[in-house]
């Protein structure tokens, strides 16, 4: 084309050519990438966040903002605990069993709010009641029945047993402690997420437990000395034996039907009764009756070589 053009006219032709073309420039050379989507808050919770739902006020945003605010508040400090004891935190938690699991008097299952406590991390053993016999704030064991100790050293880090509820409560007051309600109890055996037992929701067995399992206490016919199933069998905060070795006094009286009409804020059980509640089964009985939602009772009275106690004390 530019053959039959003159010079000057060539050049001016050429100028207006490359004009129009842009250049030679690219368009797009690298594709446009989207930002990546920022991930959901849900992404942000352990993969071990329990299995029960979280409950928000009808008012608060389904899904956490992604960053959280700068004046968000610190965290309170979790509650301290006393030497040998493990702090339960305040908060609720799931009472009882749920329709057609447990025993009648287990149900209804319901939420429960507690305050702070803090719970003795072993049964109380055979040496430390000694020391509270000796102090003569504590009077001696029963020894009338077949299969109670008493106060023989030889047991002395096996949970003492063949102690009436008065009993219990008297050595707790030696050490400026009490017995827990039924509700402190089952909550430090069983943590929030209301699990079956301290360690879960299987039965397990006597890896987990001194239960009545190839023979009573595992084939050893007594109690073990205190924490001797730790860790398997501990609870969600690292309480030790709440379910088997020796069933423990608690509190309260015992109502077979206050799971109906009880309090839900810090319930102290009946106001009256005949029997006086203990919790966790023990080496004489089968795993079914060691489940912490279990009810076990007697007159405070009573006394039998797998019953023992623990103390707990408010922070």
């Amino acid at each position: 084309i530019l053959a039959g053009i003159g010079g000057s006219a060539a050049v001016i032709l050429i100028i207006v050519l490359v004009s129009m073309s842009g250049g030679g420039d690219k368009e797009d050379e690298h594709p446009a990438v989207a930002a990546p989507a920022p991930p959901a808050a849900a992404a942000d919770k352990p993969a071990t966040e329990p299995a029960a739902p979280v409950v928000r006020p009808a008012s608060e945003p389904a899904s956490e903002p992604a960053s959280e605010p700068a004046n968000e508040p610190t965290p309170a400090s979790p509650p301290s605990a006393p030497a040998g004891m493990i702090a339960i935190p305040a908060g609720p938690f799931l009472m009882g069993s749920p329709s057609g699991q447990g025993e009648s008097d287990e149900r209804p299952q319901r939420q429960v709010t507690l305050s702070a406590f803090a719970m003795d991390q072993d049964e109380v053993t055979v040496a430390k009641y000694h020391r509270c016999v000796n102090s003569g704030s504590c009077t001696p064991p029963q020894r009338k029945r077949k299969g109670c100790v008493g106060l023989n050293l030889d047991y002395e880090n096996h949970p003492v047993t063949c102690v009436n509820w008065y009993q219990a409560q008297a050595y707790c007051a030696w050490e400026d402690k009490r017995l827990p309600t039924a509700a402190e109890w089952e909550k430090a055996a069983r943590g929030s997420d209301g699990r079956l037992y301290p360690w879960g929701n299987r039965p397990g067995g006597c890896g987990q437990a001194v239960v009545k399992e190839g023979g009573p206490g595992c084939g050893r016919q007594g109690t073990w000395p205190v924490g001797s199933k730790s860790t398997a069998g501990d609870s969600p905060y690292g309480v030790r034996d709440m379910s088997g070795n020796a069933w423990e006094w608690i509190a309260d009286w015992y109502g077979e039907h206050e799971y109906s009409s009880g309090n839900n804020r810090d319930p102290r059980g009946p106001t009256s009764g005949v029997e006086r509640g203990h919790r966790g089964g023990s080496w004489w009985n089968e795993m079914f009756y060691a489940r912490p939602a279990n009810r076990g009772f007697n007159k405070p009275t009573y006394y039998y070589k797998s019953i023992g106690f623990r103390c707990a004390r408010s922070i």
